[in-house]
């Protein structure tokens, strides 16, 4: 990785967790952190003794614990998958000193008995990652999960085959964004001409105060159809509003983000 590494002069000096940002970064041309399991922080060769201090001024590879809170749930249980996550951010609260990874992997298992193995065998359960996968990032179960409690304390988030969940990247990179999304209109329009006003709902859905995740318009908005047209209007900080109308349905997704942060230039949180 080259020039590319943060080395152990930068973590005593420009590279700080609580406040680095984005803009530094990229000035420093440096954005790669390589982290080593702690268990192999201390090796000898040809009689001299690596430790923790000596790998990371000679290689460049930082032991775990100093820069990340991160646990393994060792799980393919997606609801136990959820549920331990939450309980791991509940656990760790709000630490500026570190990274903390929320790993939303599901880990393939053996069979633990009879039915187990009759599933596999008739394809009802598989052990490929993808299957797994495809169960977690069903619009109802990740996606709402985080979405719902967008104003926690998300940090990194670790995920598997993440050409299957677009969206969901674009909302997890737009909650860092420094600008106010704002609400200011938003109305229901029915197949049957009724319209609805919904701006209340629309505005609790609002994360971070920077993005709006529609994924179920009915459930979201506490509709009472599955089908028809939103007219929304917002903006962000003091730019001018936009105006759209969201034909949807009962599979319709729609976000609103601003990710235009990663392409500027200027220093950003």
């Amino acid at each position: 990785f080259g020039d590319r590494m943060i080395s152990q002069e930068d973590t005593k000096t420009w590279f700080k967790v609580k406040n680095v940002t984005l803009g530094t970064i990229r000035q420093k041309s440096k954005n790669i952190l390589l982290l080593i399991d702690d268990r192999i922080c201390n090796f000898t060769v040809n009689g001299k003794l690596y430790d923790d201090k000596t790998v990371a001024q000679e290689f460049g590879c930082h032991k775990n614990a100093l820069f990340m809170k991160n646990k393994w749930h060792n799980t393919q249980c997606t609801q136990q998958l959820l549920e331990s996550n939450e309980q791991f951010l509940n656990d760790v609260g709000r630490n500026e000193k570190v990274l903390v990874n929320s790993q939303f992997v599901l880990t393939p298992m053996p069979p633990s008995g009879v039915q187990d193995a009759i599933k596999l065998l008739t394809g009802v359960n598989s052990l490929r990652p993808v299957s797994l996968v495809r169960q977690l990032y069903k619009k109802d179960v990740l996606e709402k999960f985080v979405r719902d409690r967008g104003g926690d304390n998300w940090n990194l988030v670790l995920l598997d085959f993440i050409d299957l969940c677009p969206q969901f990247v674009r909302f997890l990179i737009g909650l860092n964004s420094p600008r106010t999304l704002e609400v200011l209109e938003a109305t229901l329009a029915t197949k049957d001409g009724d319209e609805v006003g919904v701006k209340s709902a629309a505005k609790e859905l609002v994360k971070r105060k920077c993005t709006l995740y529609l994924l179920d318009f009915q459930q979201d908005l506490g509709l009472a159809v599955s089908e028809g047209t939103l007219h929304l209007k917002y903006k962000f900080d003091d730019d001018e509003s936009v105006d759209c109308v969201i034909p949807f349905d009962q599979d319709t997704e729609y976000l609103i983000c601003d990710d235009s942060f990663l392409c500027r230039d200027d220093e950003q949180d």
